[in-house]
């Protein structure tokens, strides 16, 4: 790797400060959350959805989930690395890596709205075809649902296949809104991108919670998600429920999980 790479200010933010940043919010949300689980305190008692994963099961997927997270995102970080050269051009027309530009503004709202429902589109195609197709759920899909009834940790527990597409979507998104919004003038400022992963992260560890609670903080933000009970199903009938954040693409297309909608009217009535 050249000098001048490493002194390359965009190489930086997006090949390195990006895929850390990824890491790092995924991990301090999804531990915790794990861990709570695993010590199991009497209020959260009644909020686990469908019942409570063994202990045994629980320390699976803590240690193991920690390892793939980090062998997940070092794959992706080489990955964008290696990248980079042939991106460079492309990632100084759709992103704004000016420190000073502002960011805090009606655009960037806006764009981060269009990031979440395109990502949310573009995951539903994904993750249903790793059902649909049989050699892509036994070879790419299947060690995440090797977990019946995950926590927060289970968000990262995937091959690196899996891993890249997943992850390789939610790189392209901010991406694909900054090529369309740089024709009219408007880039993705990089802060941006920055909390777009933030946010994305804690999503993934907040739906393989297993359990409900108002502190969970993403069904509060966005219209359309219905909470970690949405993905749990998912998991529990394995068919339905593809959806990223939100079922608007499940009811559409009729794949909304058998059983979860009488049990989200029952949840929402107590």
């Amino acid at each position: 790797m050249s000098e001048g790479l490493l002194n390359n200010d965009i190489f930086y933010k997006f090949s390195f400060v990006f895929p850390i940043l990824s890491t790092i919010s995924f991990l301090v949300q999804a531990v915790p959350l794990t861990l709570l689980v695993y010590v199991n305190p009497t209020w959260l008692h009644n909020k686990y959805i469908k019942g409570r994963p063994c202990d045994e099961e629980i320390e699976k997927q803590l240690l193991w989930g920690i390892y793939y997270s980090l062998r997940n995102h070092m794959f992706l970080f080489a990955s964008i690395a290696l990248a980079f050269p042939l991106l460079e051009n492309y990632l100084c027309y759709v992103i704004i890596w000016d420190n000073d530009a502002p960011w805090v503004t009606v655009s960037s709202m806006l764009q981060f709205v269009a990031v979440v429902y395109l990502e949310d589109y573009l995951y539903y195609k994904i993750h249903r075809a790793f059902h649909v197709y049989k050699n892509l759920f036994n070879f790419v899909h299947a060690l995440h649902h090797s977990i019946k009834r995950p926590v927060a940790l289970c968000g990262h527990y995937m091959t690196a296949s899996e891993f890249f597409l997943i992850g390789g979507t939610v790189v392209l998104t901010p991406l694909l809104i900054g090529t369309f919004t740089s024709a009219f003038g408007y880039p993705v400022h990089y802060k941006v991108l920055f909390m777009w992963i933030i946010f994305r992260q804690w999503e993934a560890a907040e739906e393989h919670a297993g359990f409900e609670a108002n502190f969970l903080l993403a069904k509060h933000f966005i219209p359309g998600y219905d909470g970690p009970s949405f993905h749990i199903f998912h998991h529990l009938k394995v068919i339905g429920n593809y959806g990223a954040v939100t079922s608007i693409h499940d009811k559409r297309h009729e794949t909304v999980s058998k059983g979860y909608e009488k049990y989200l009217k029952g949840l929402r009535q107590q």
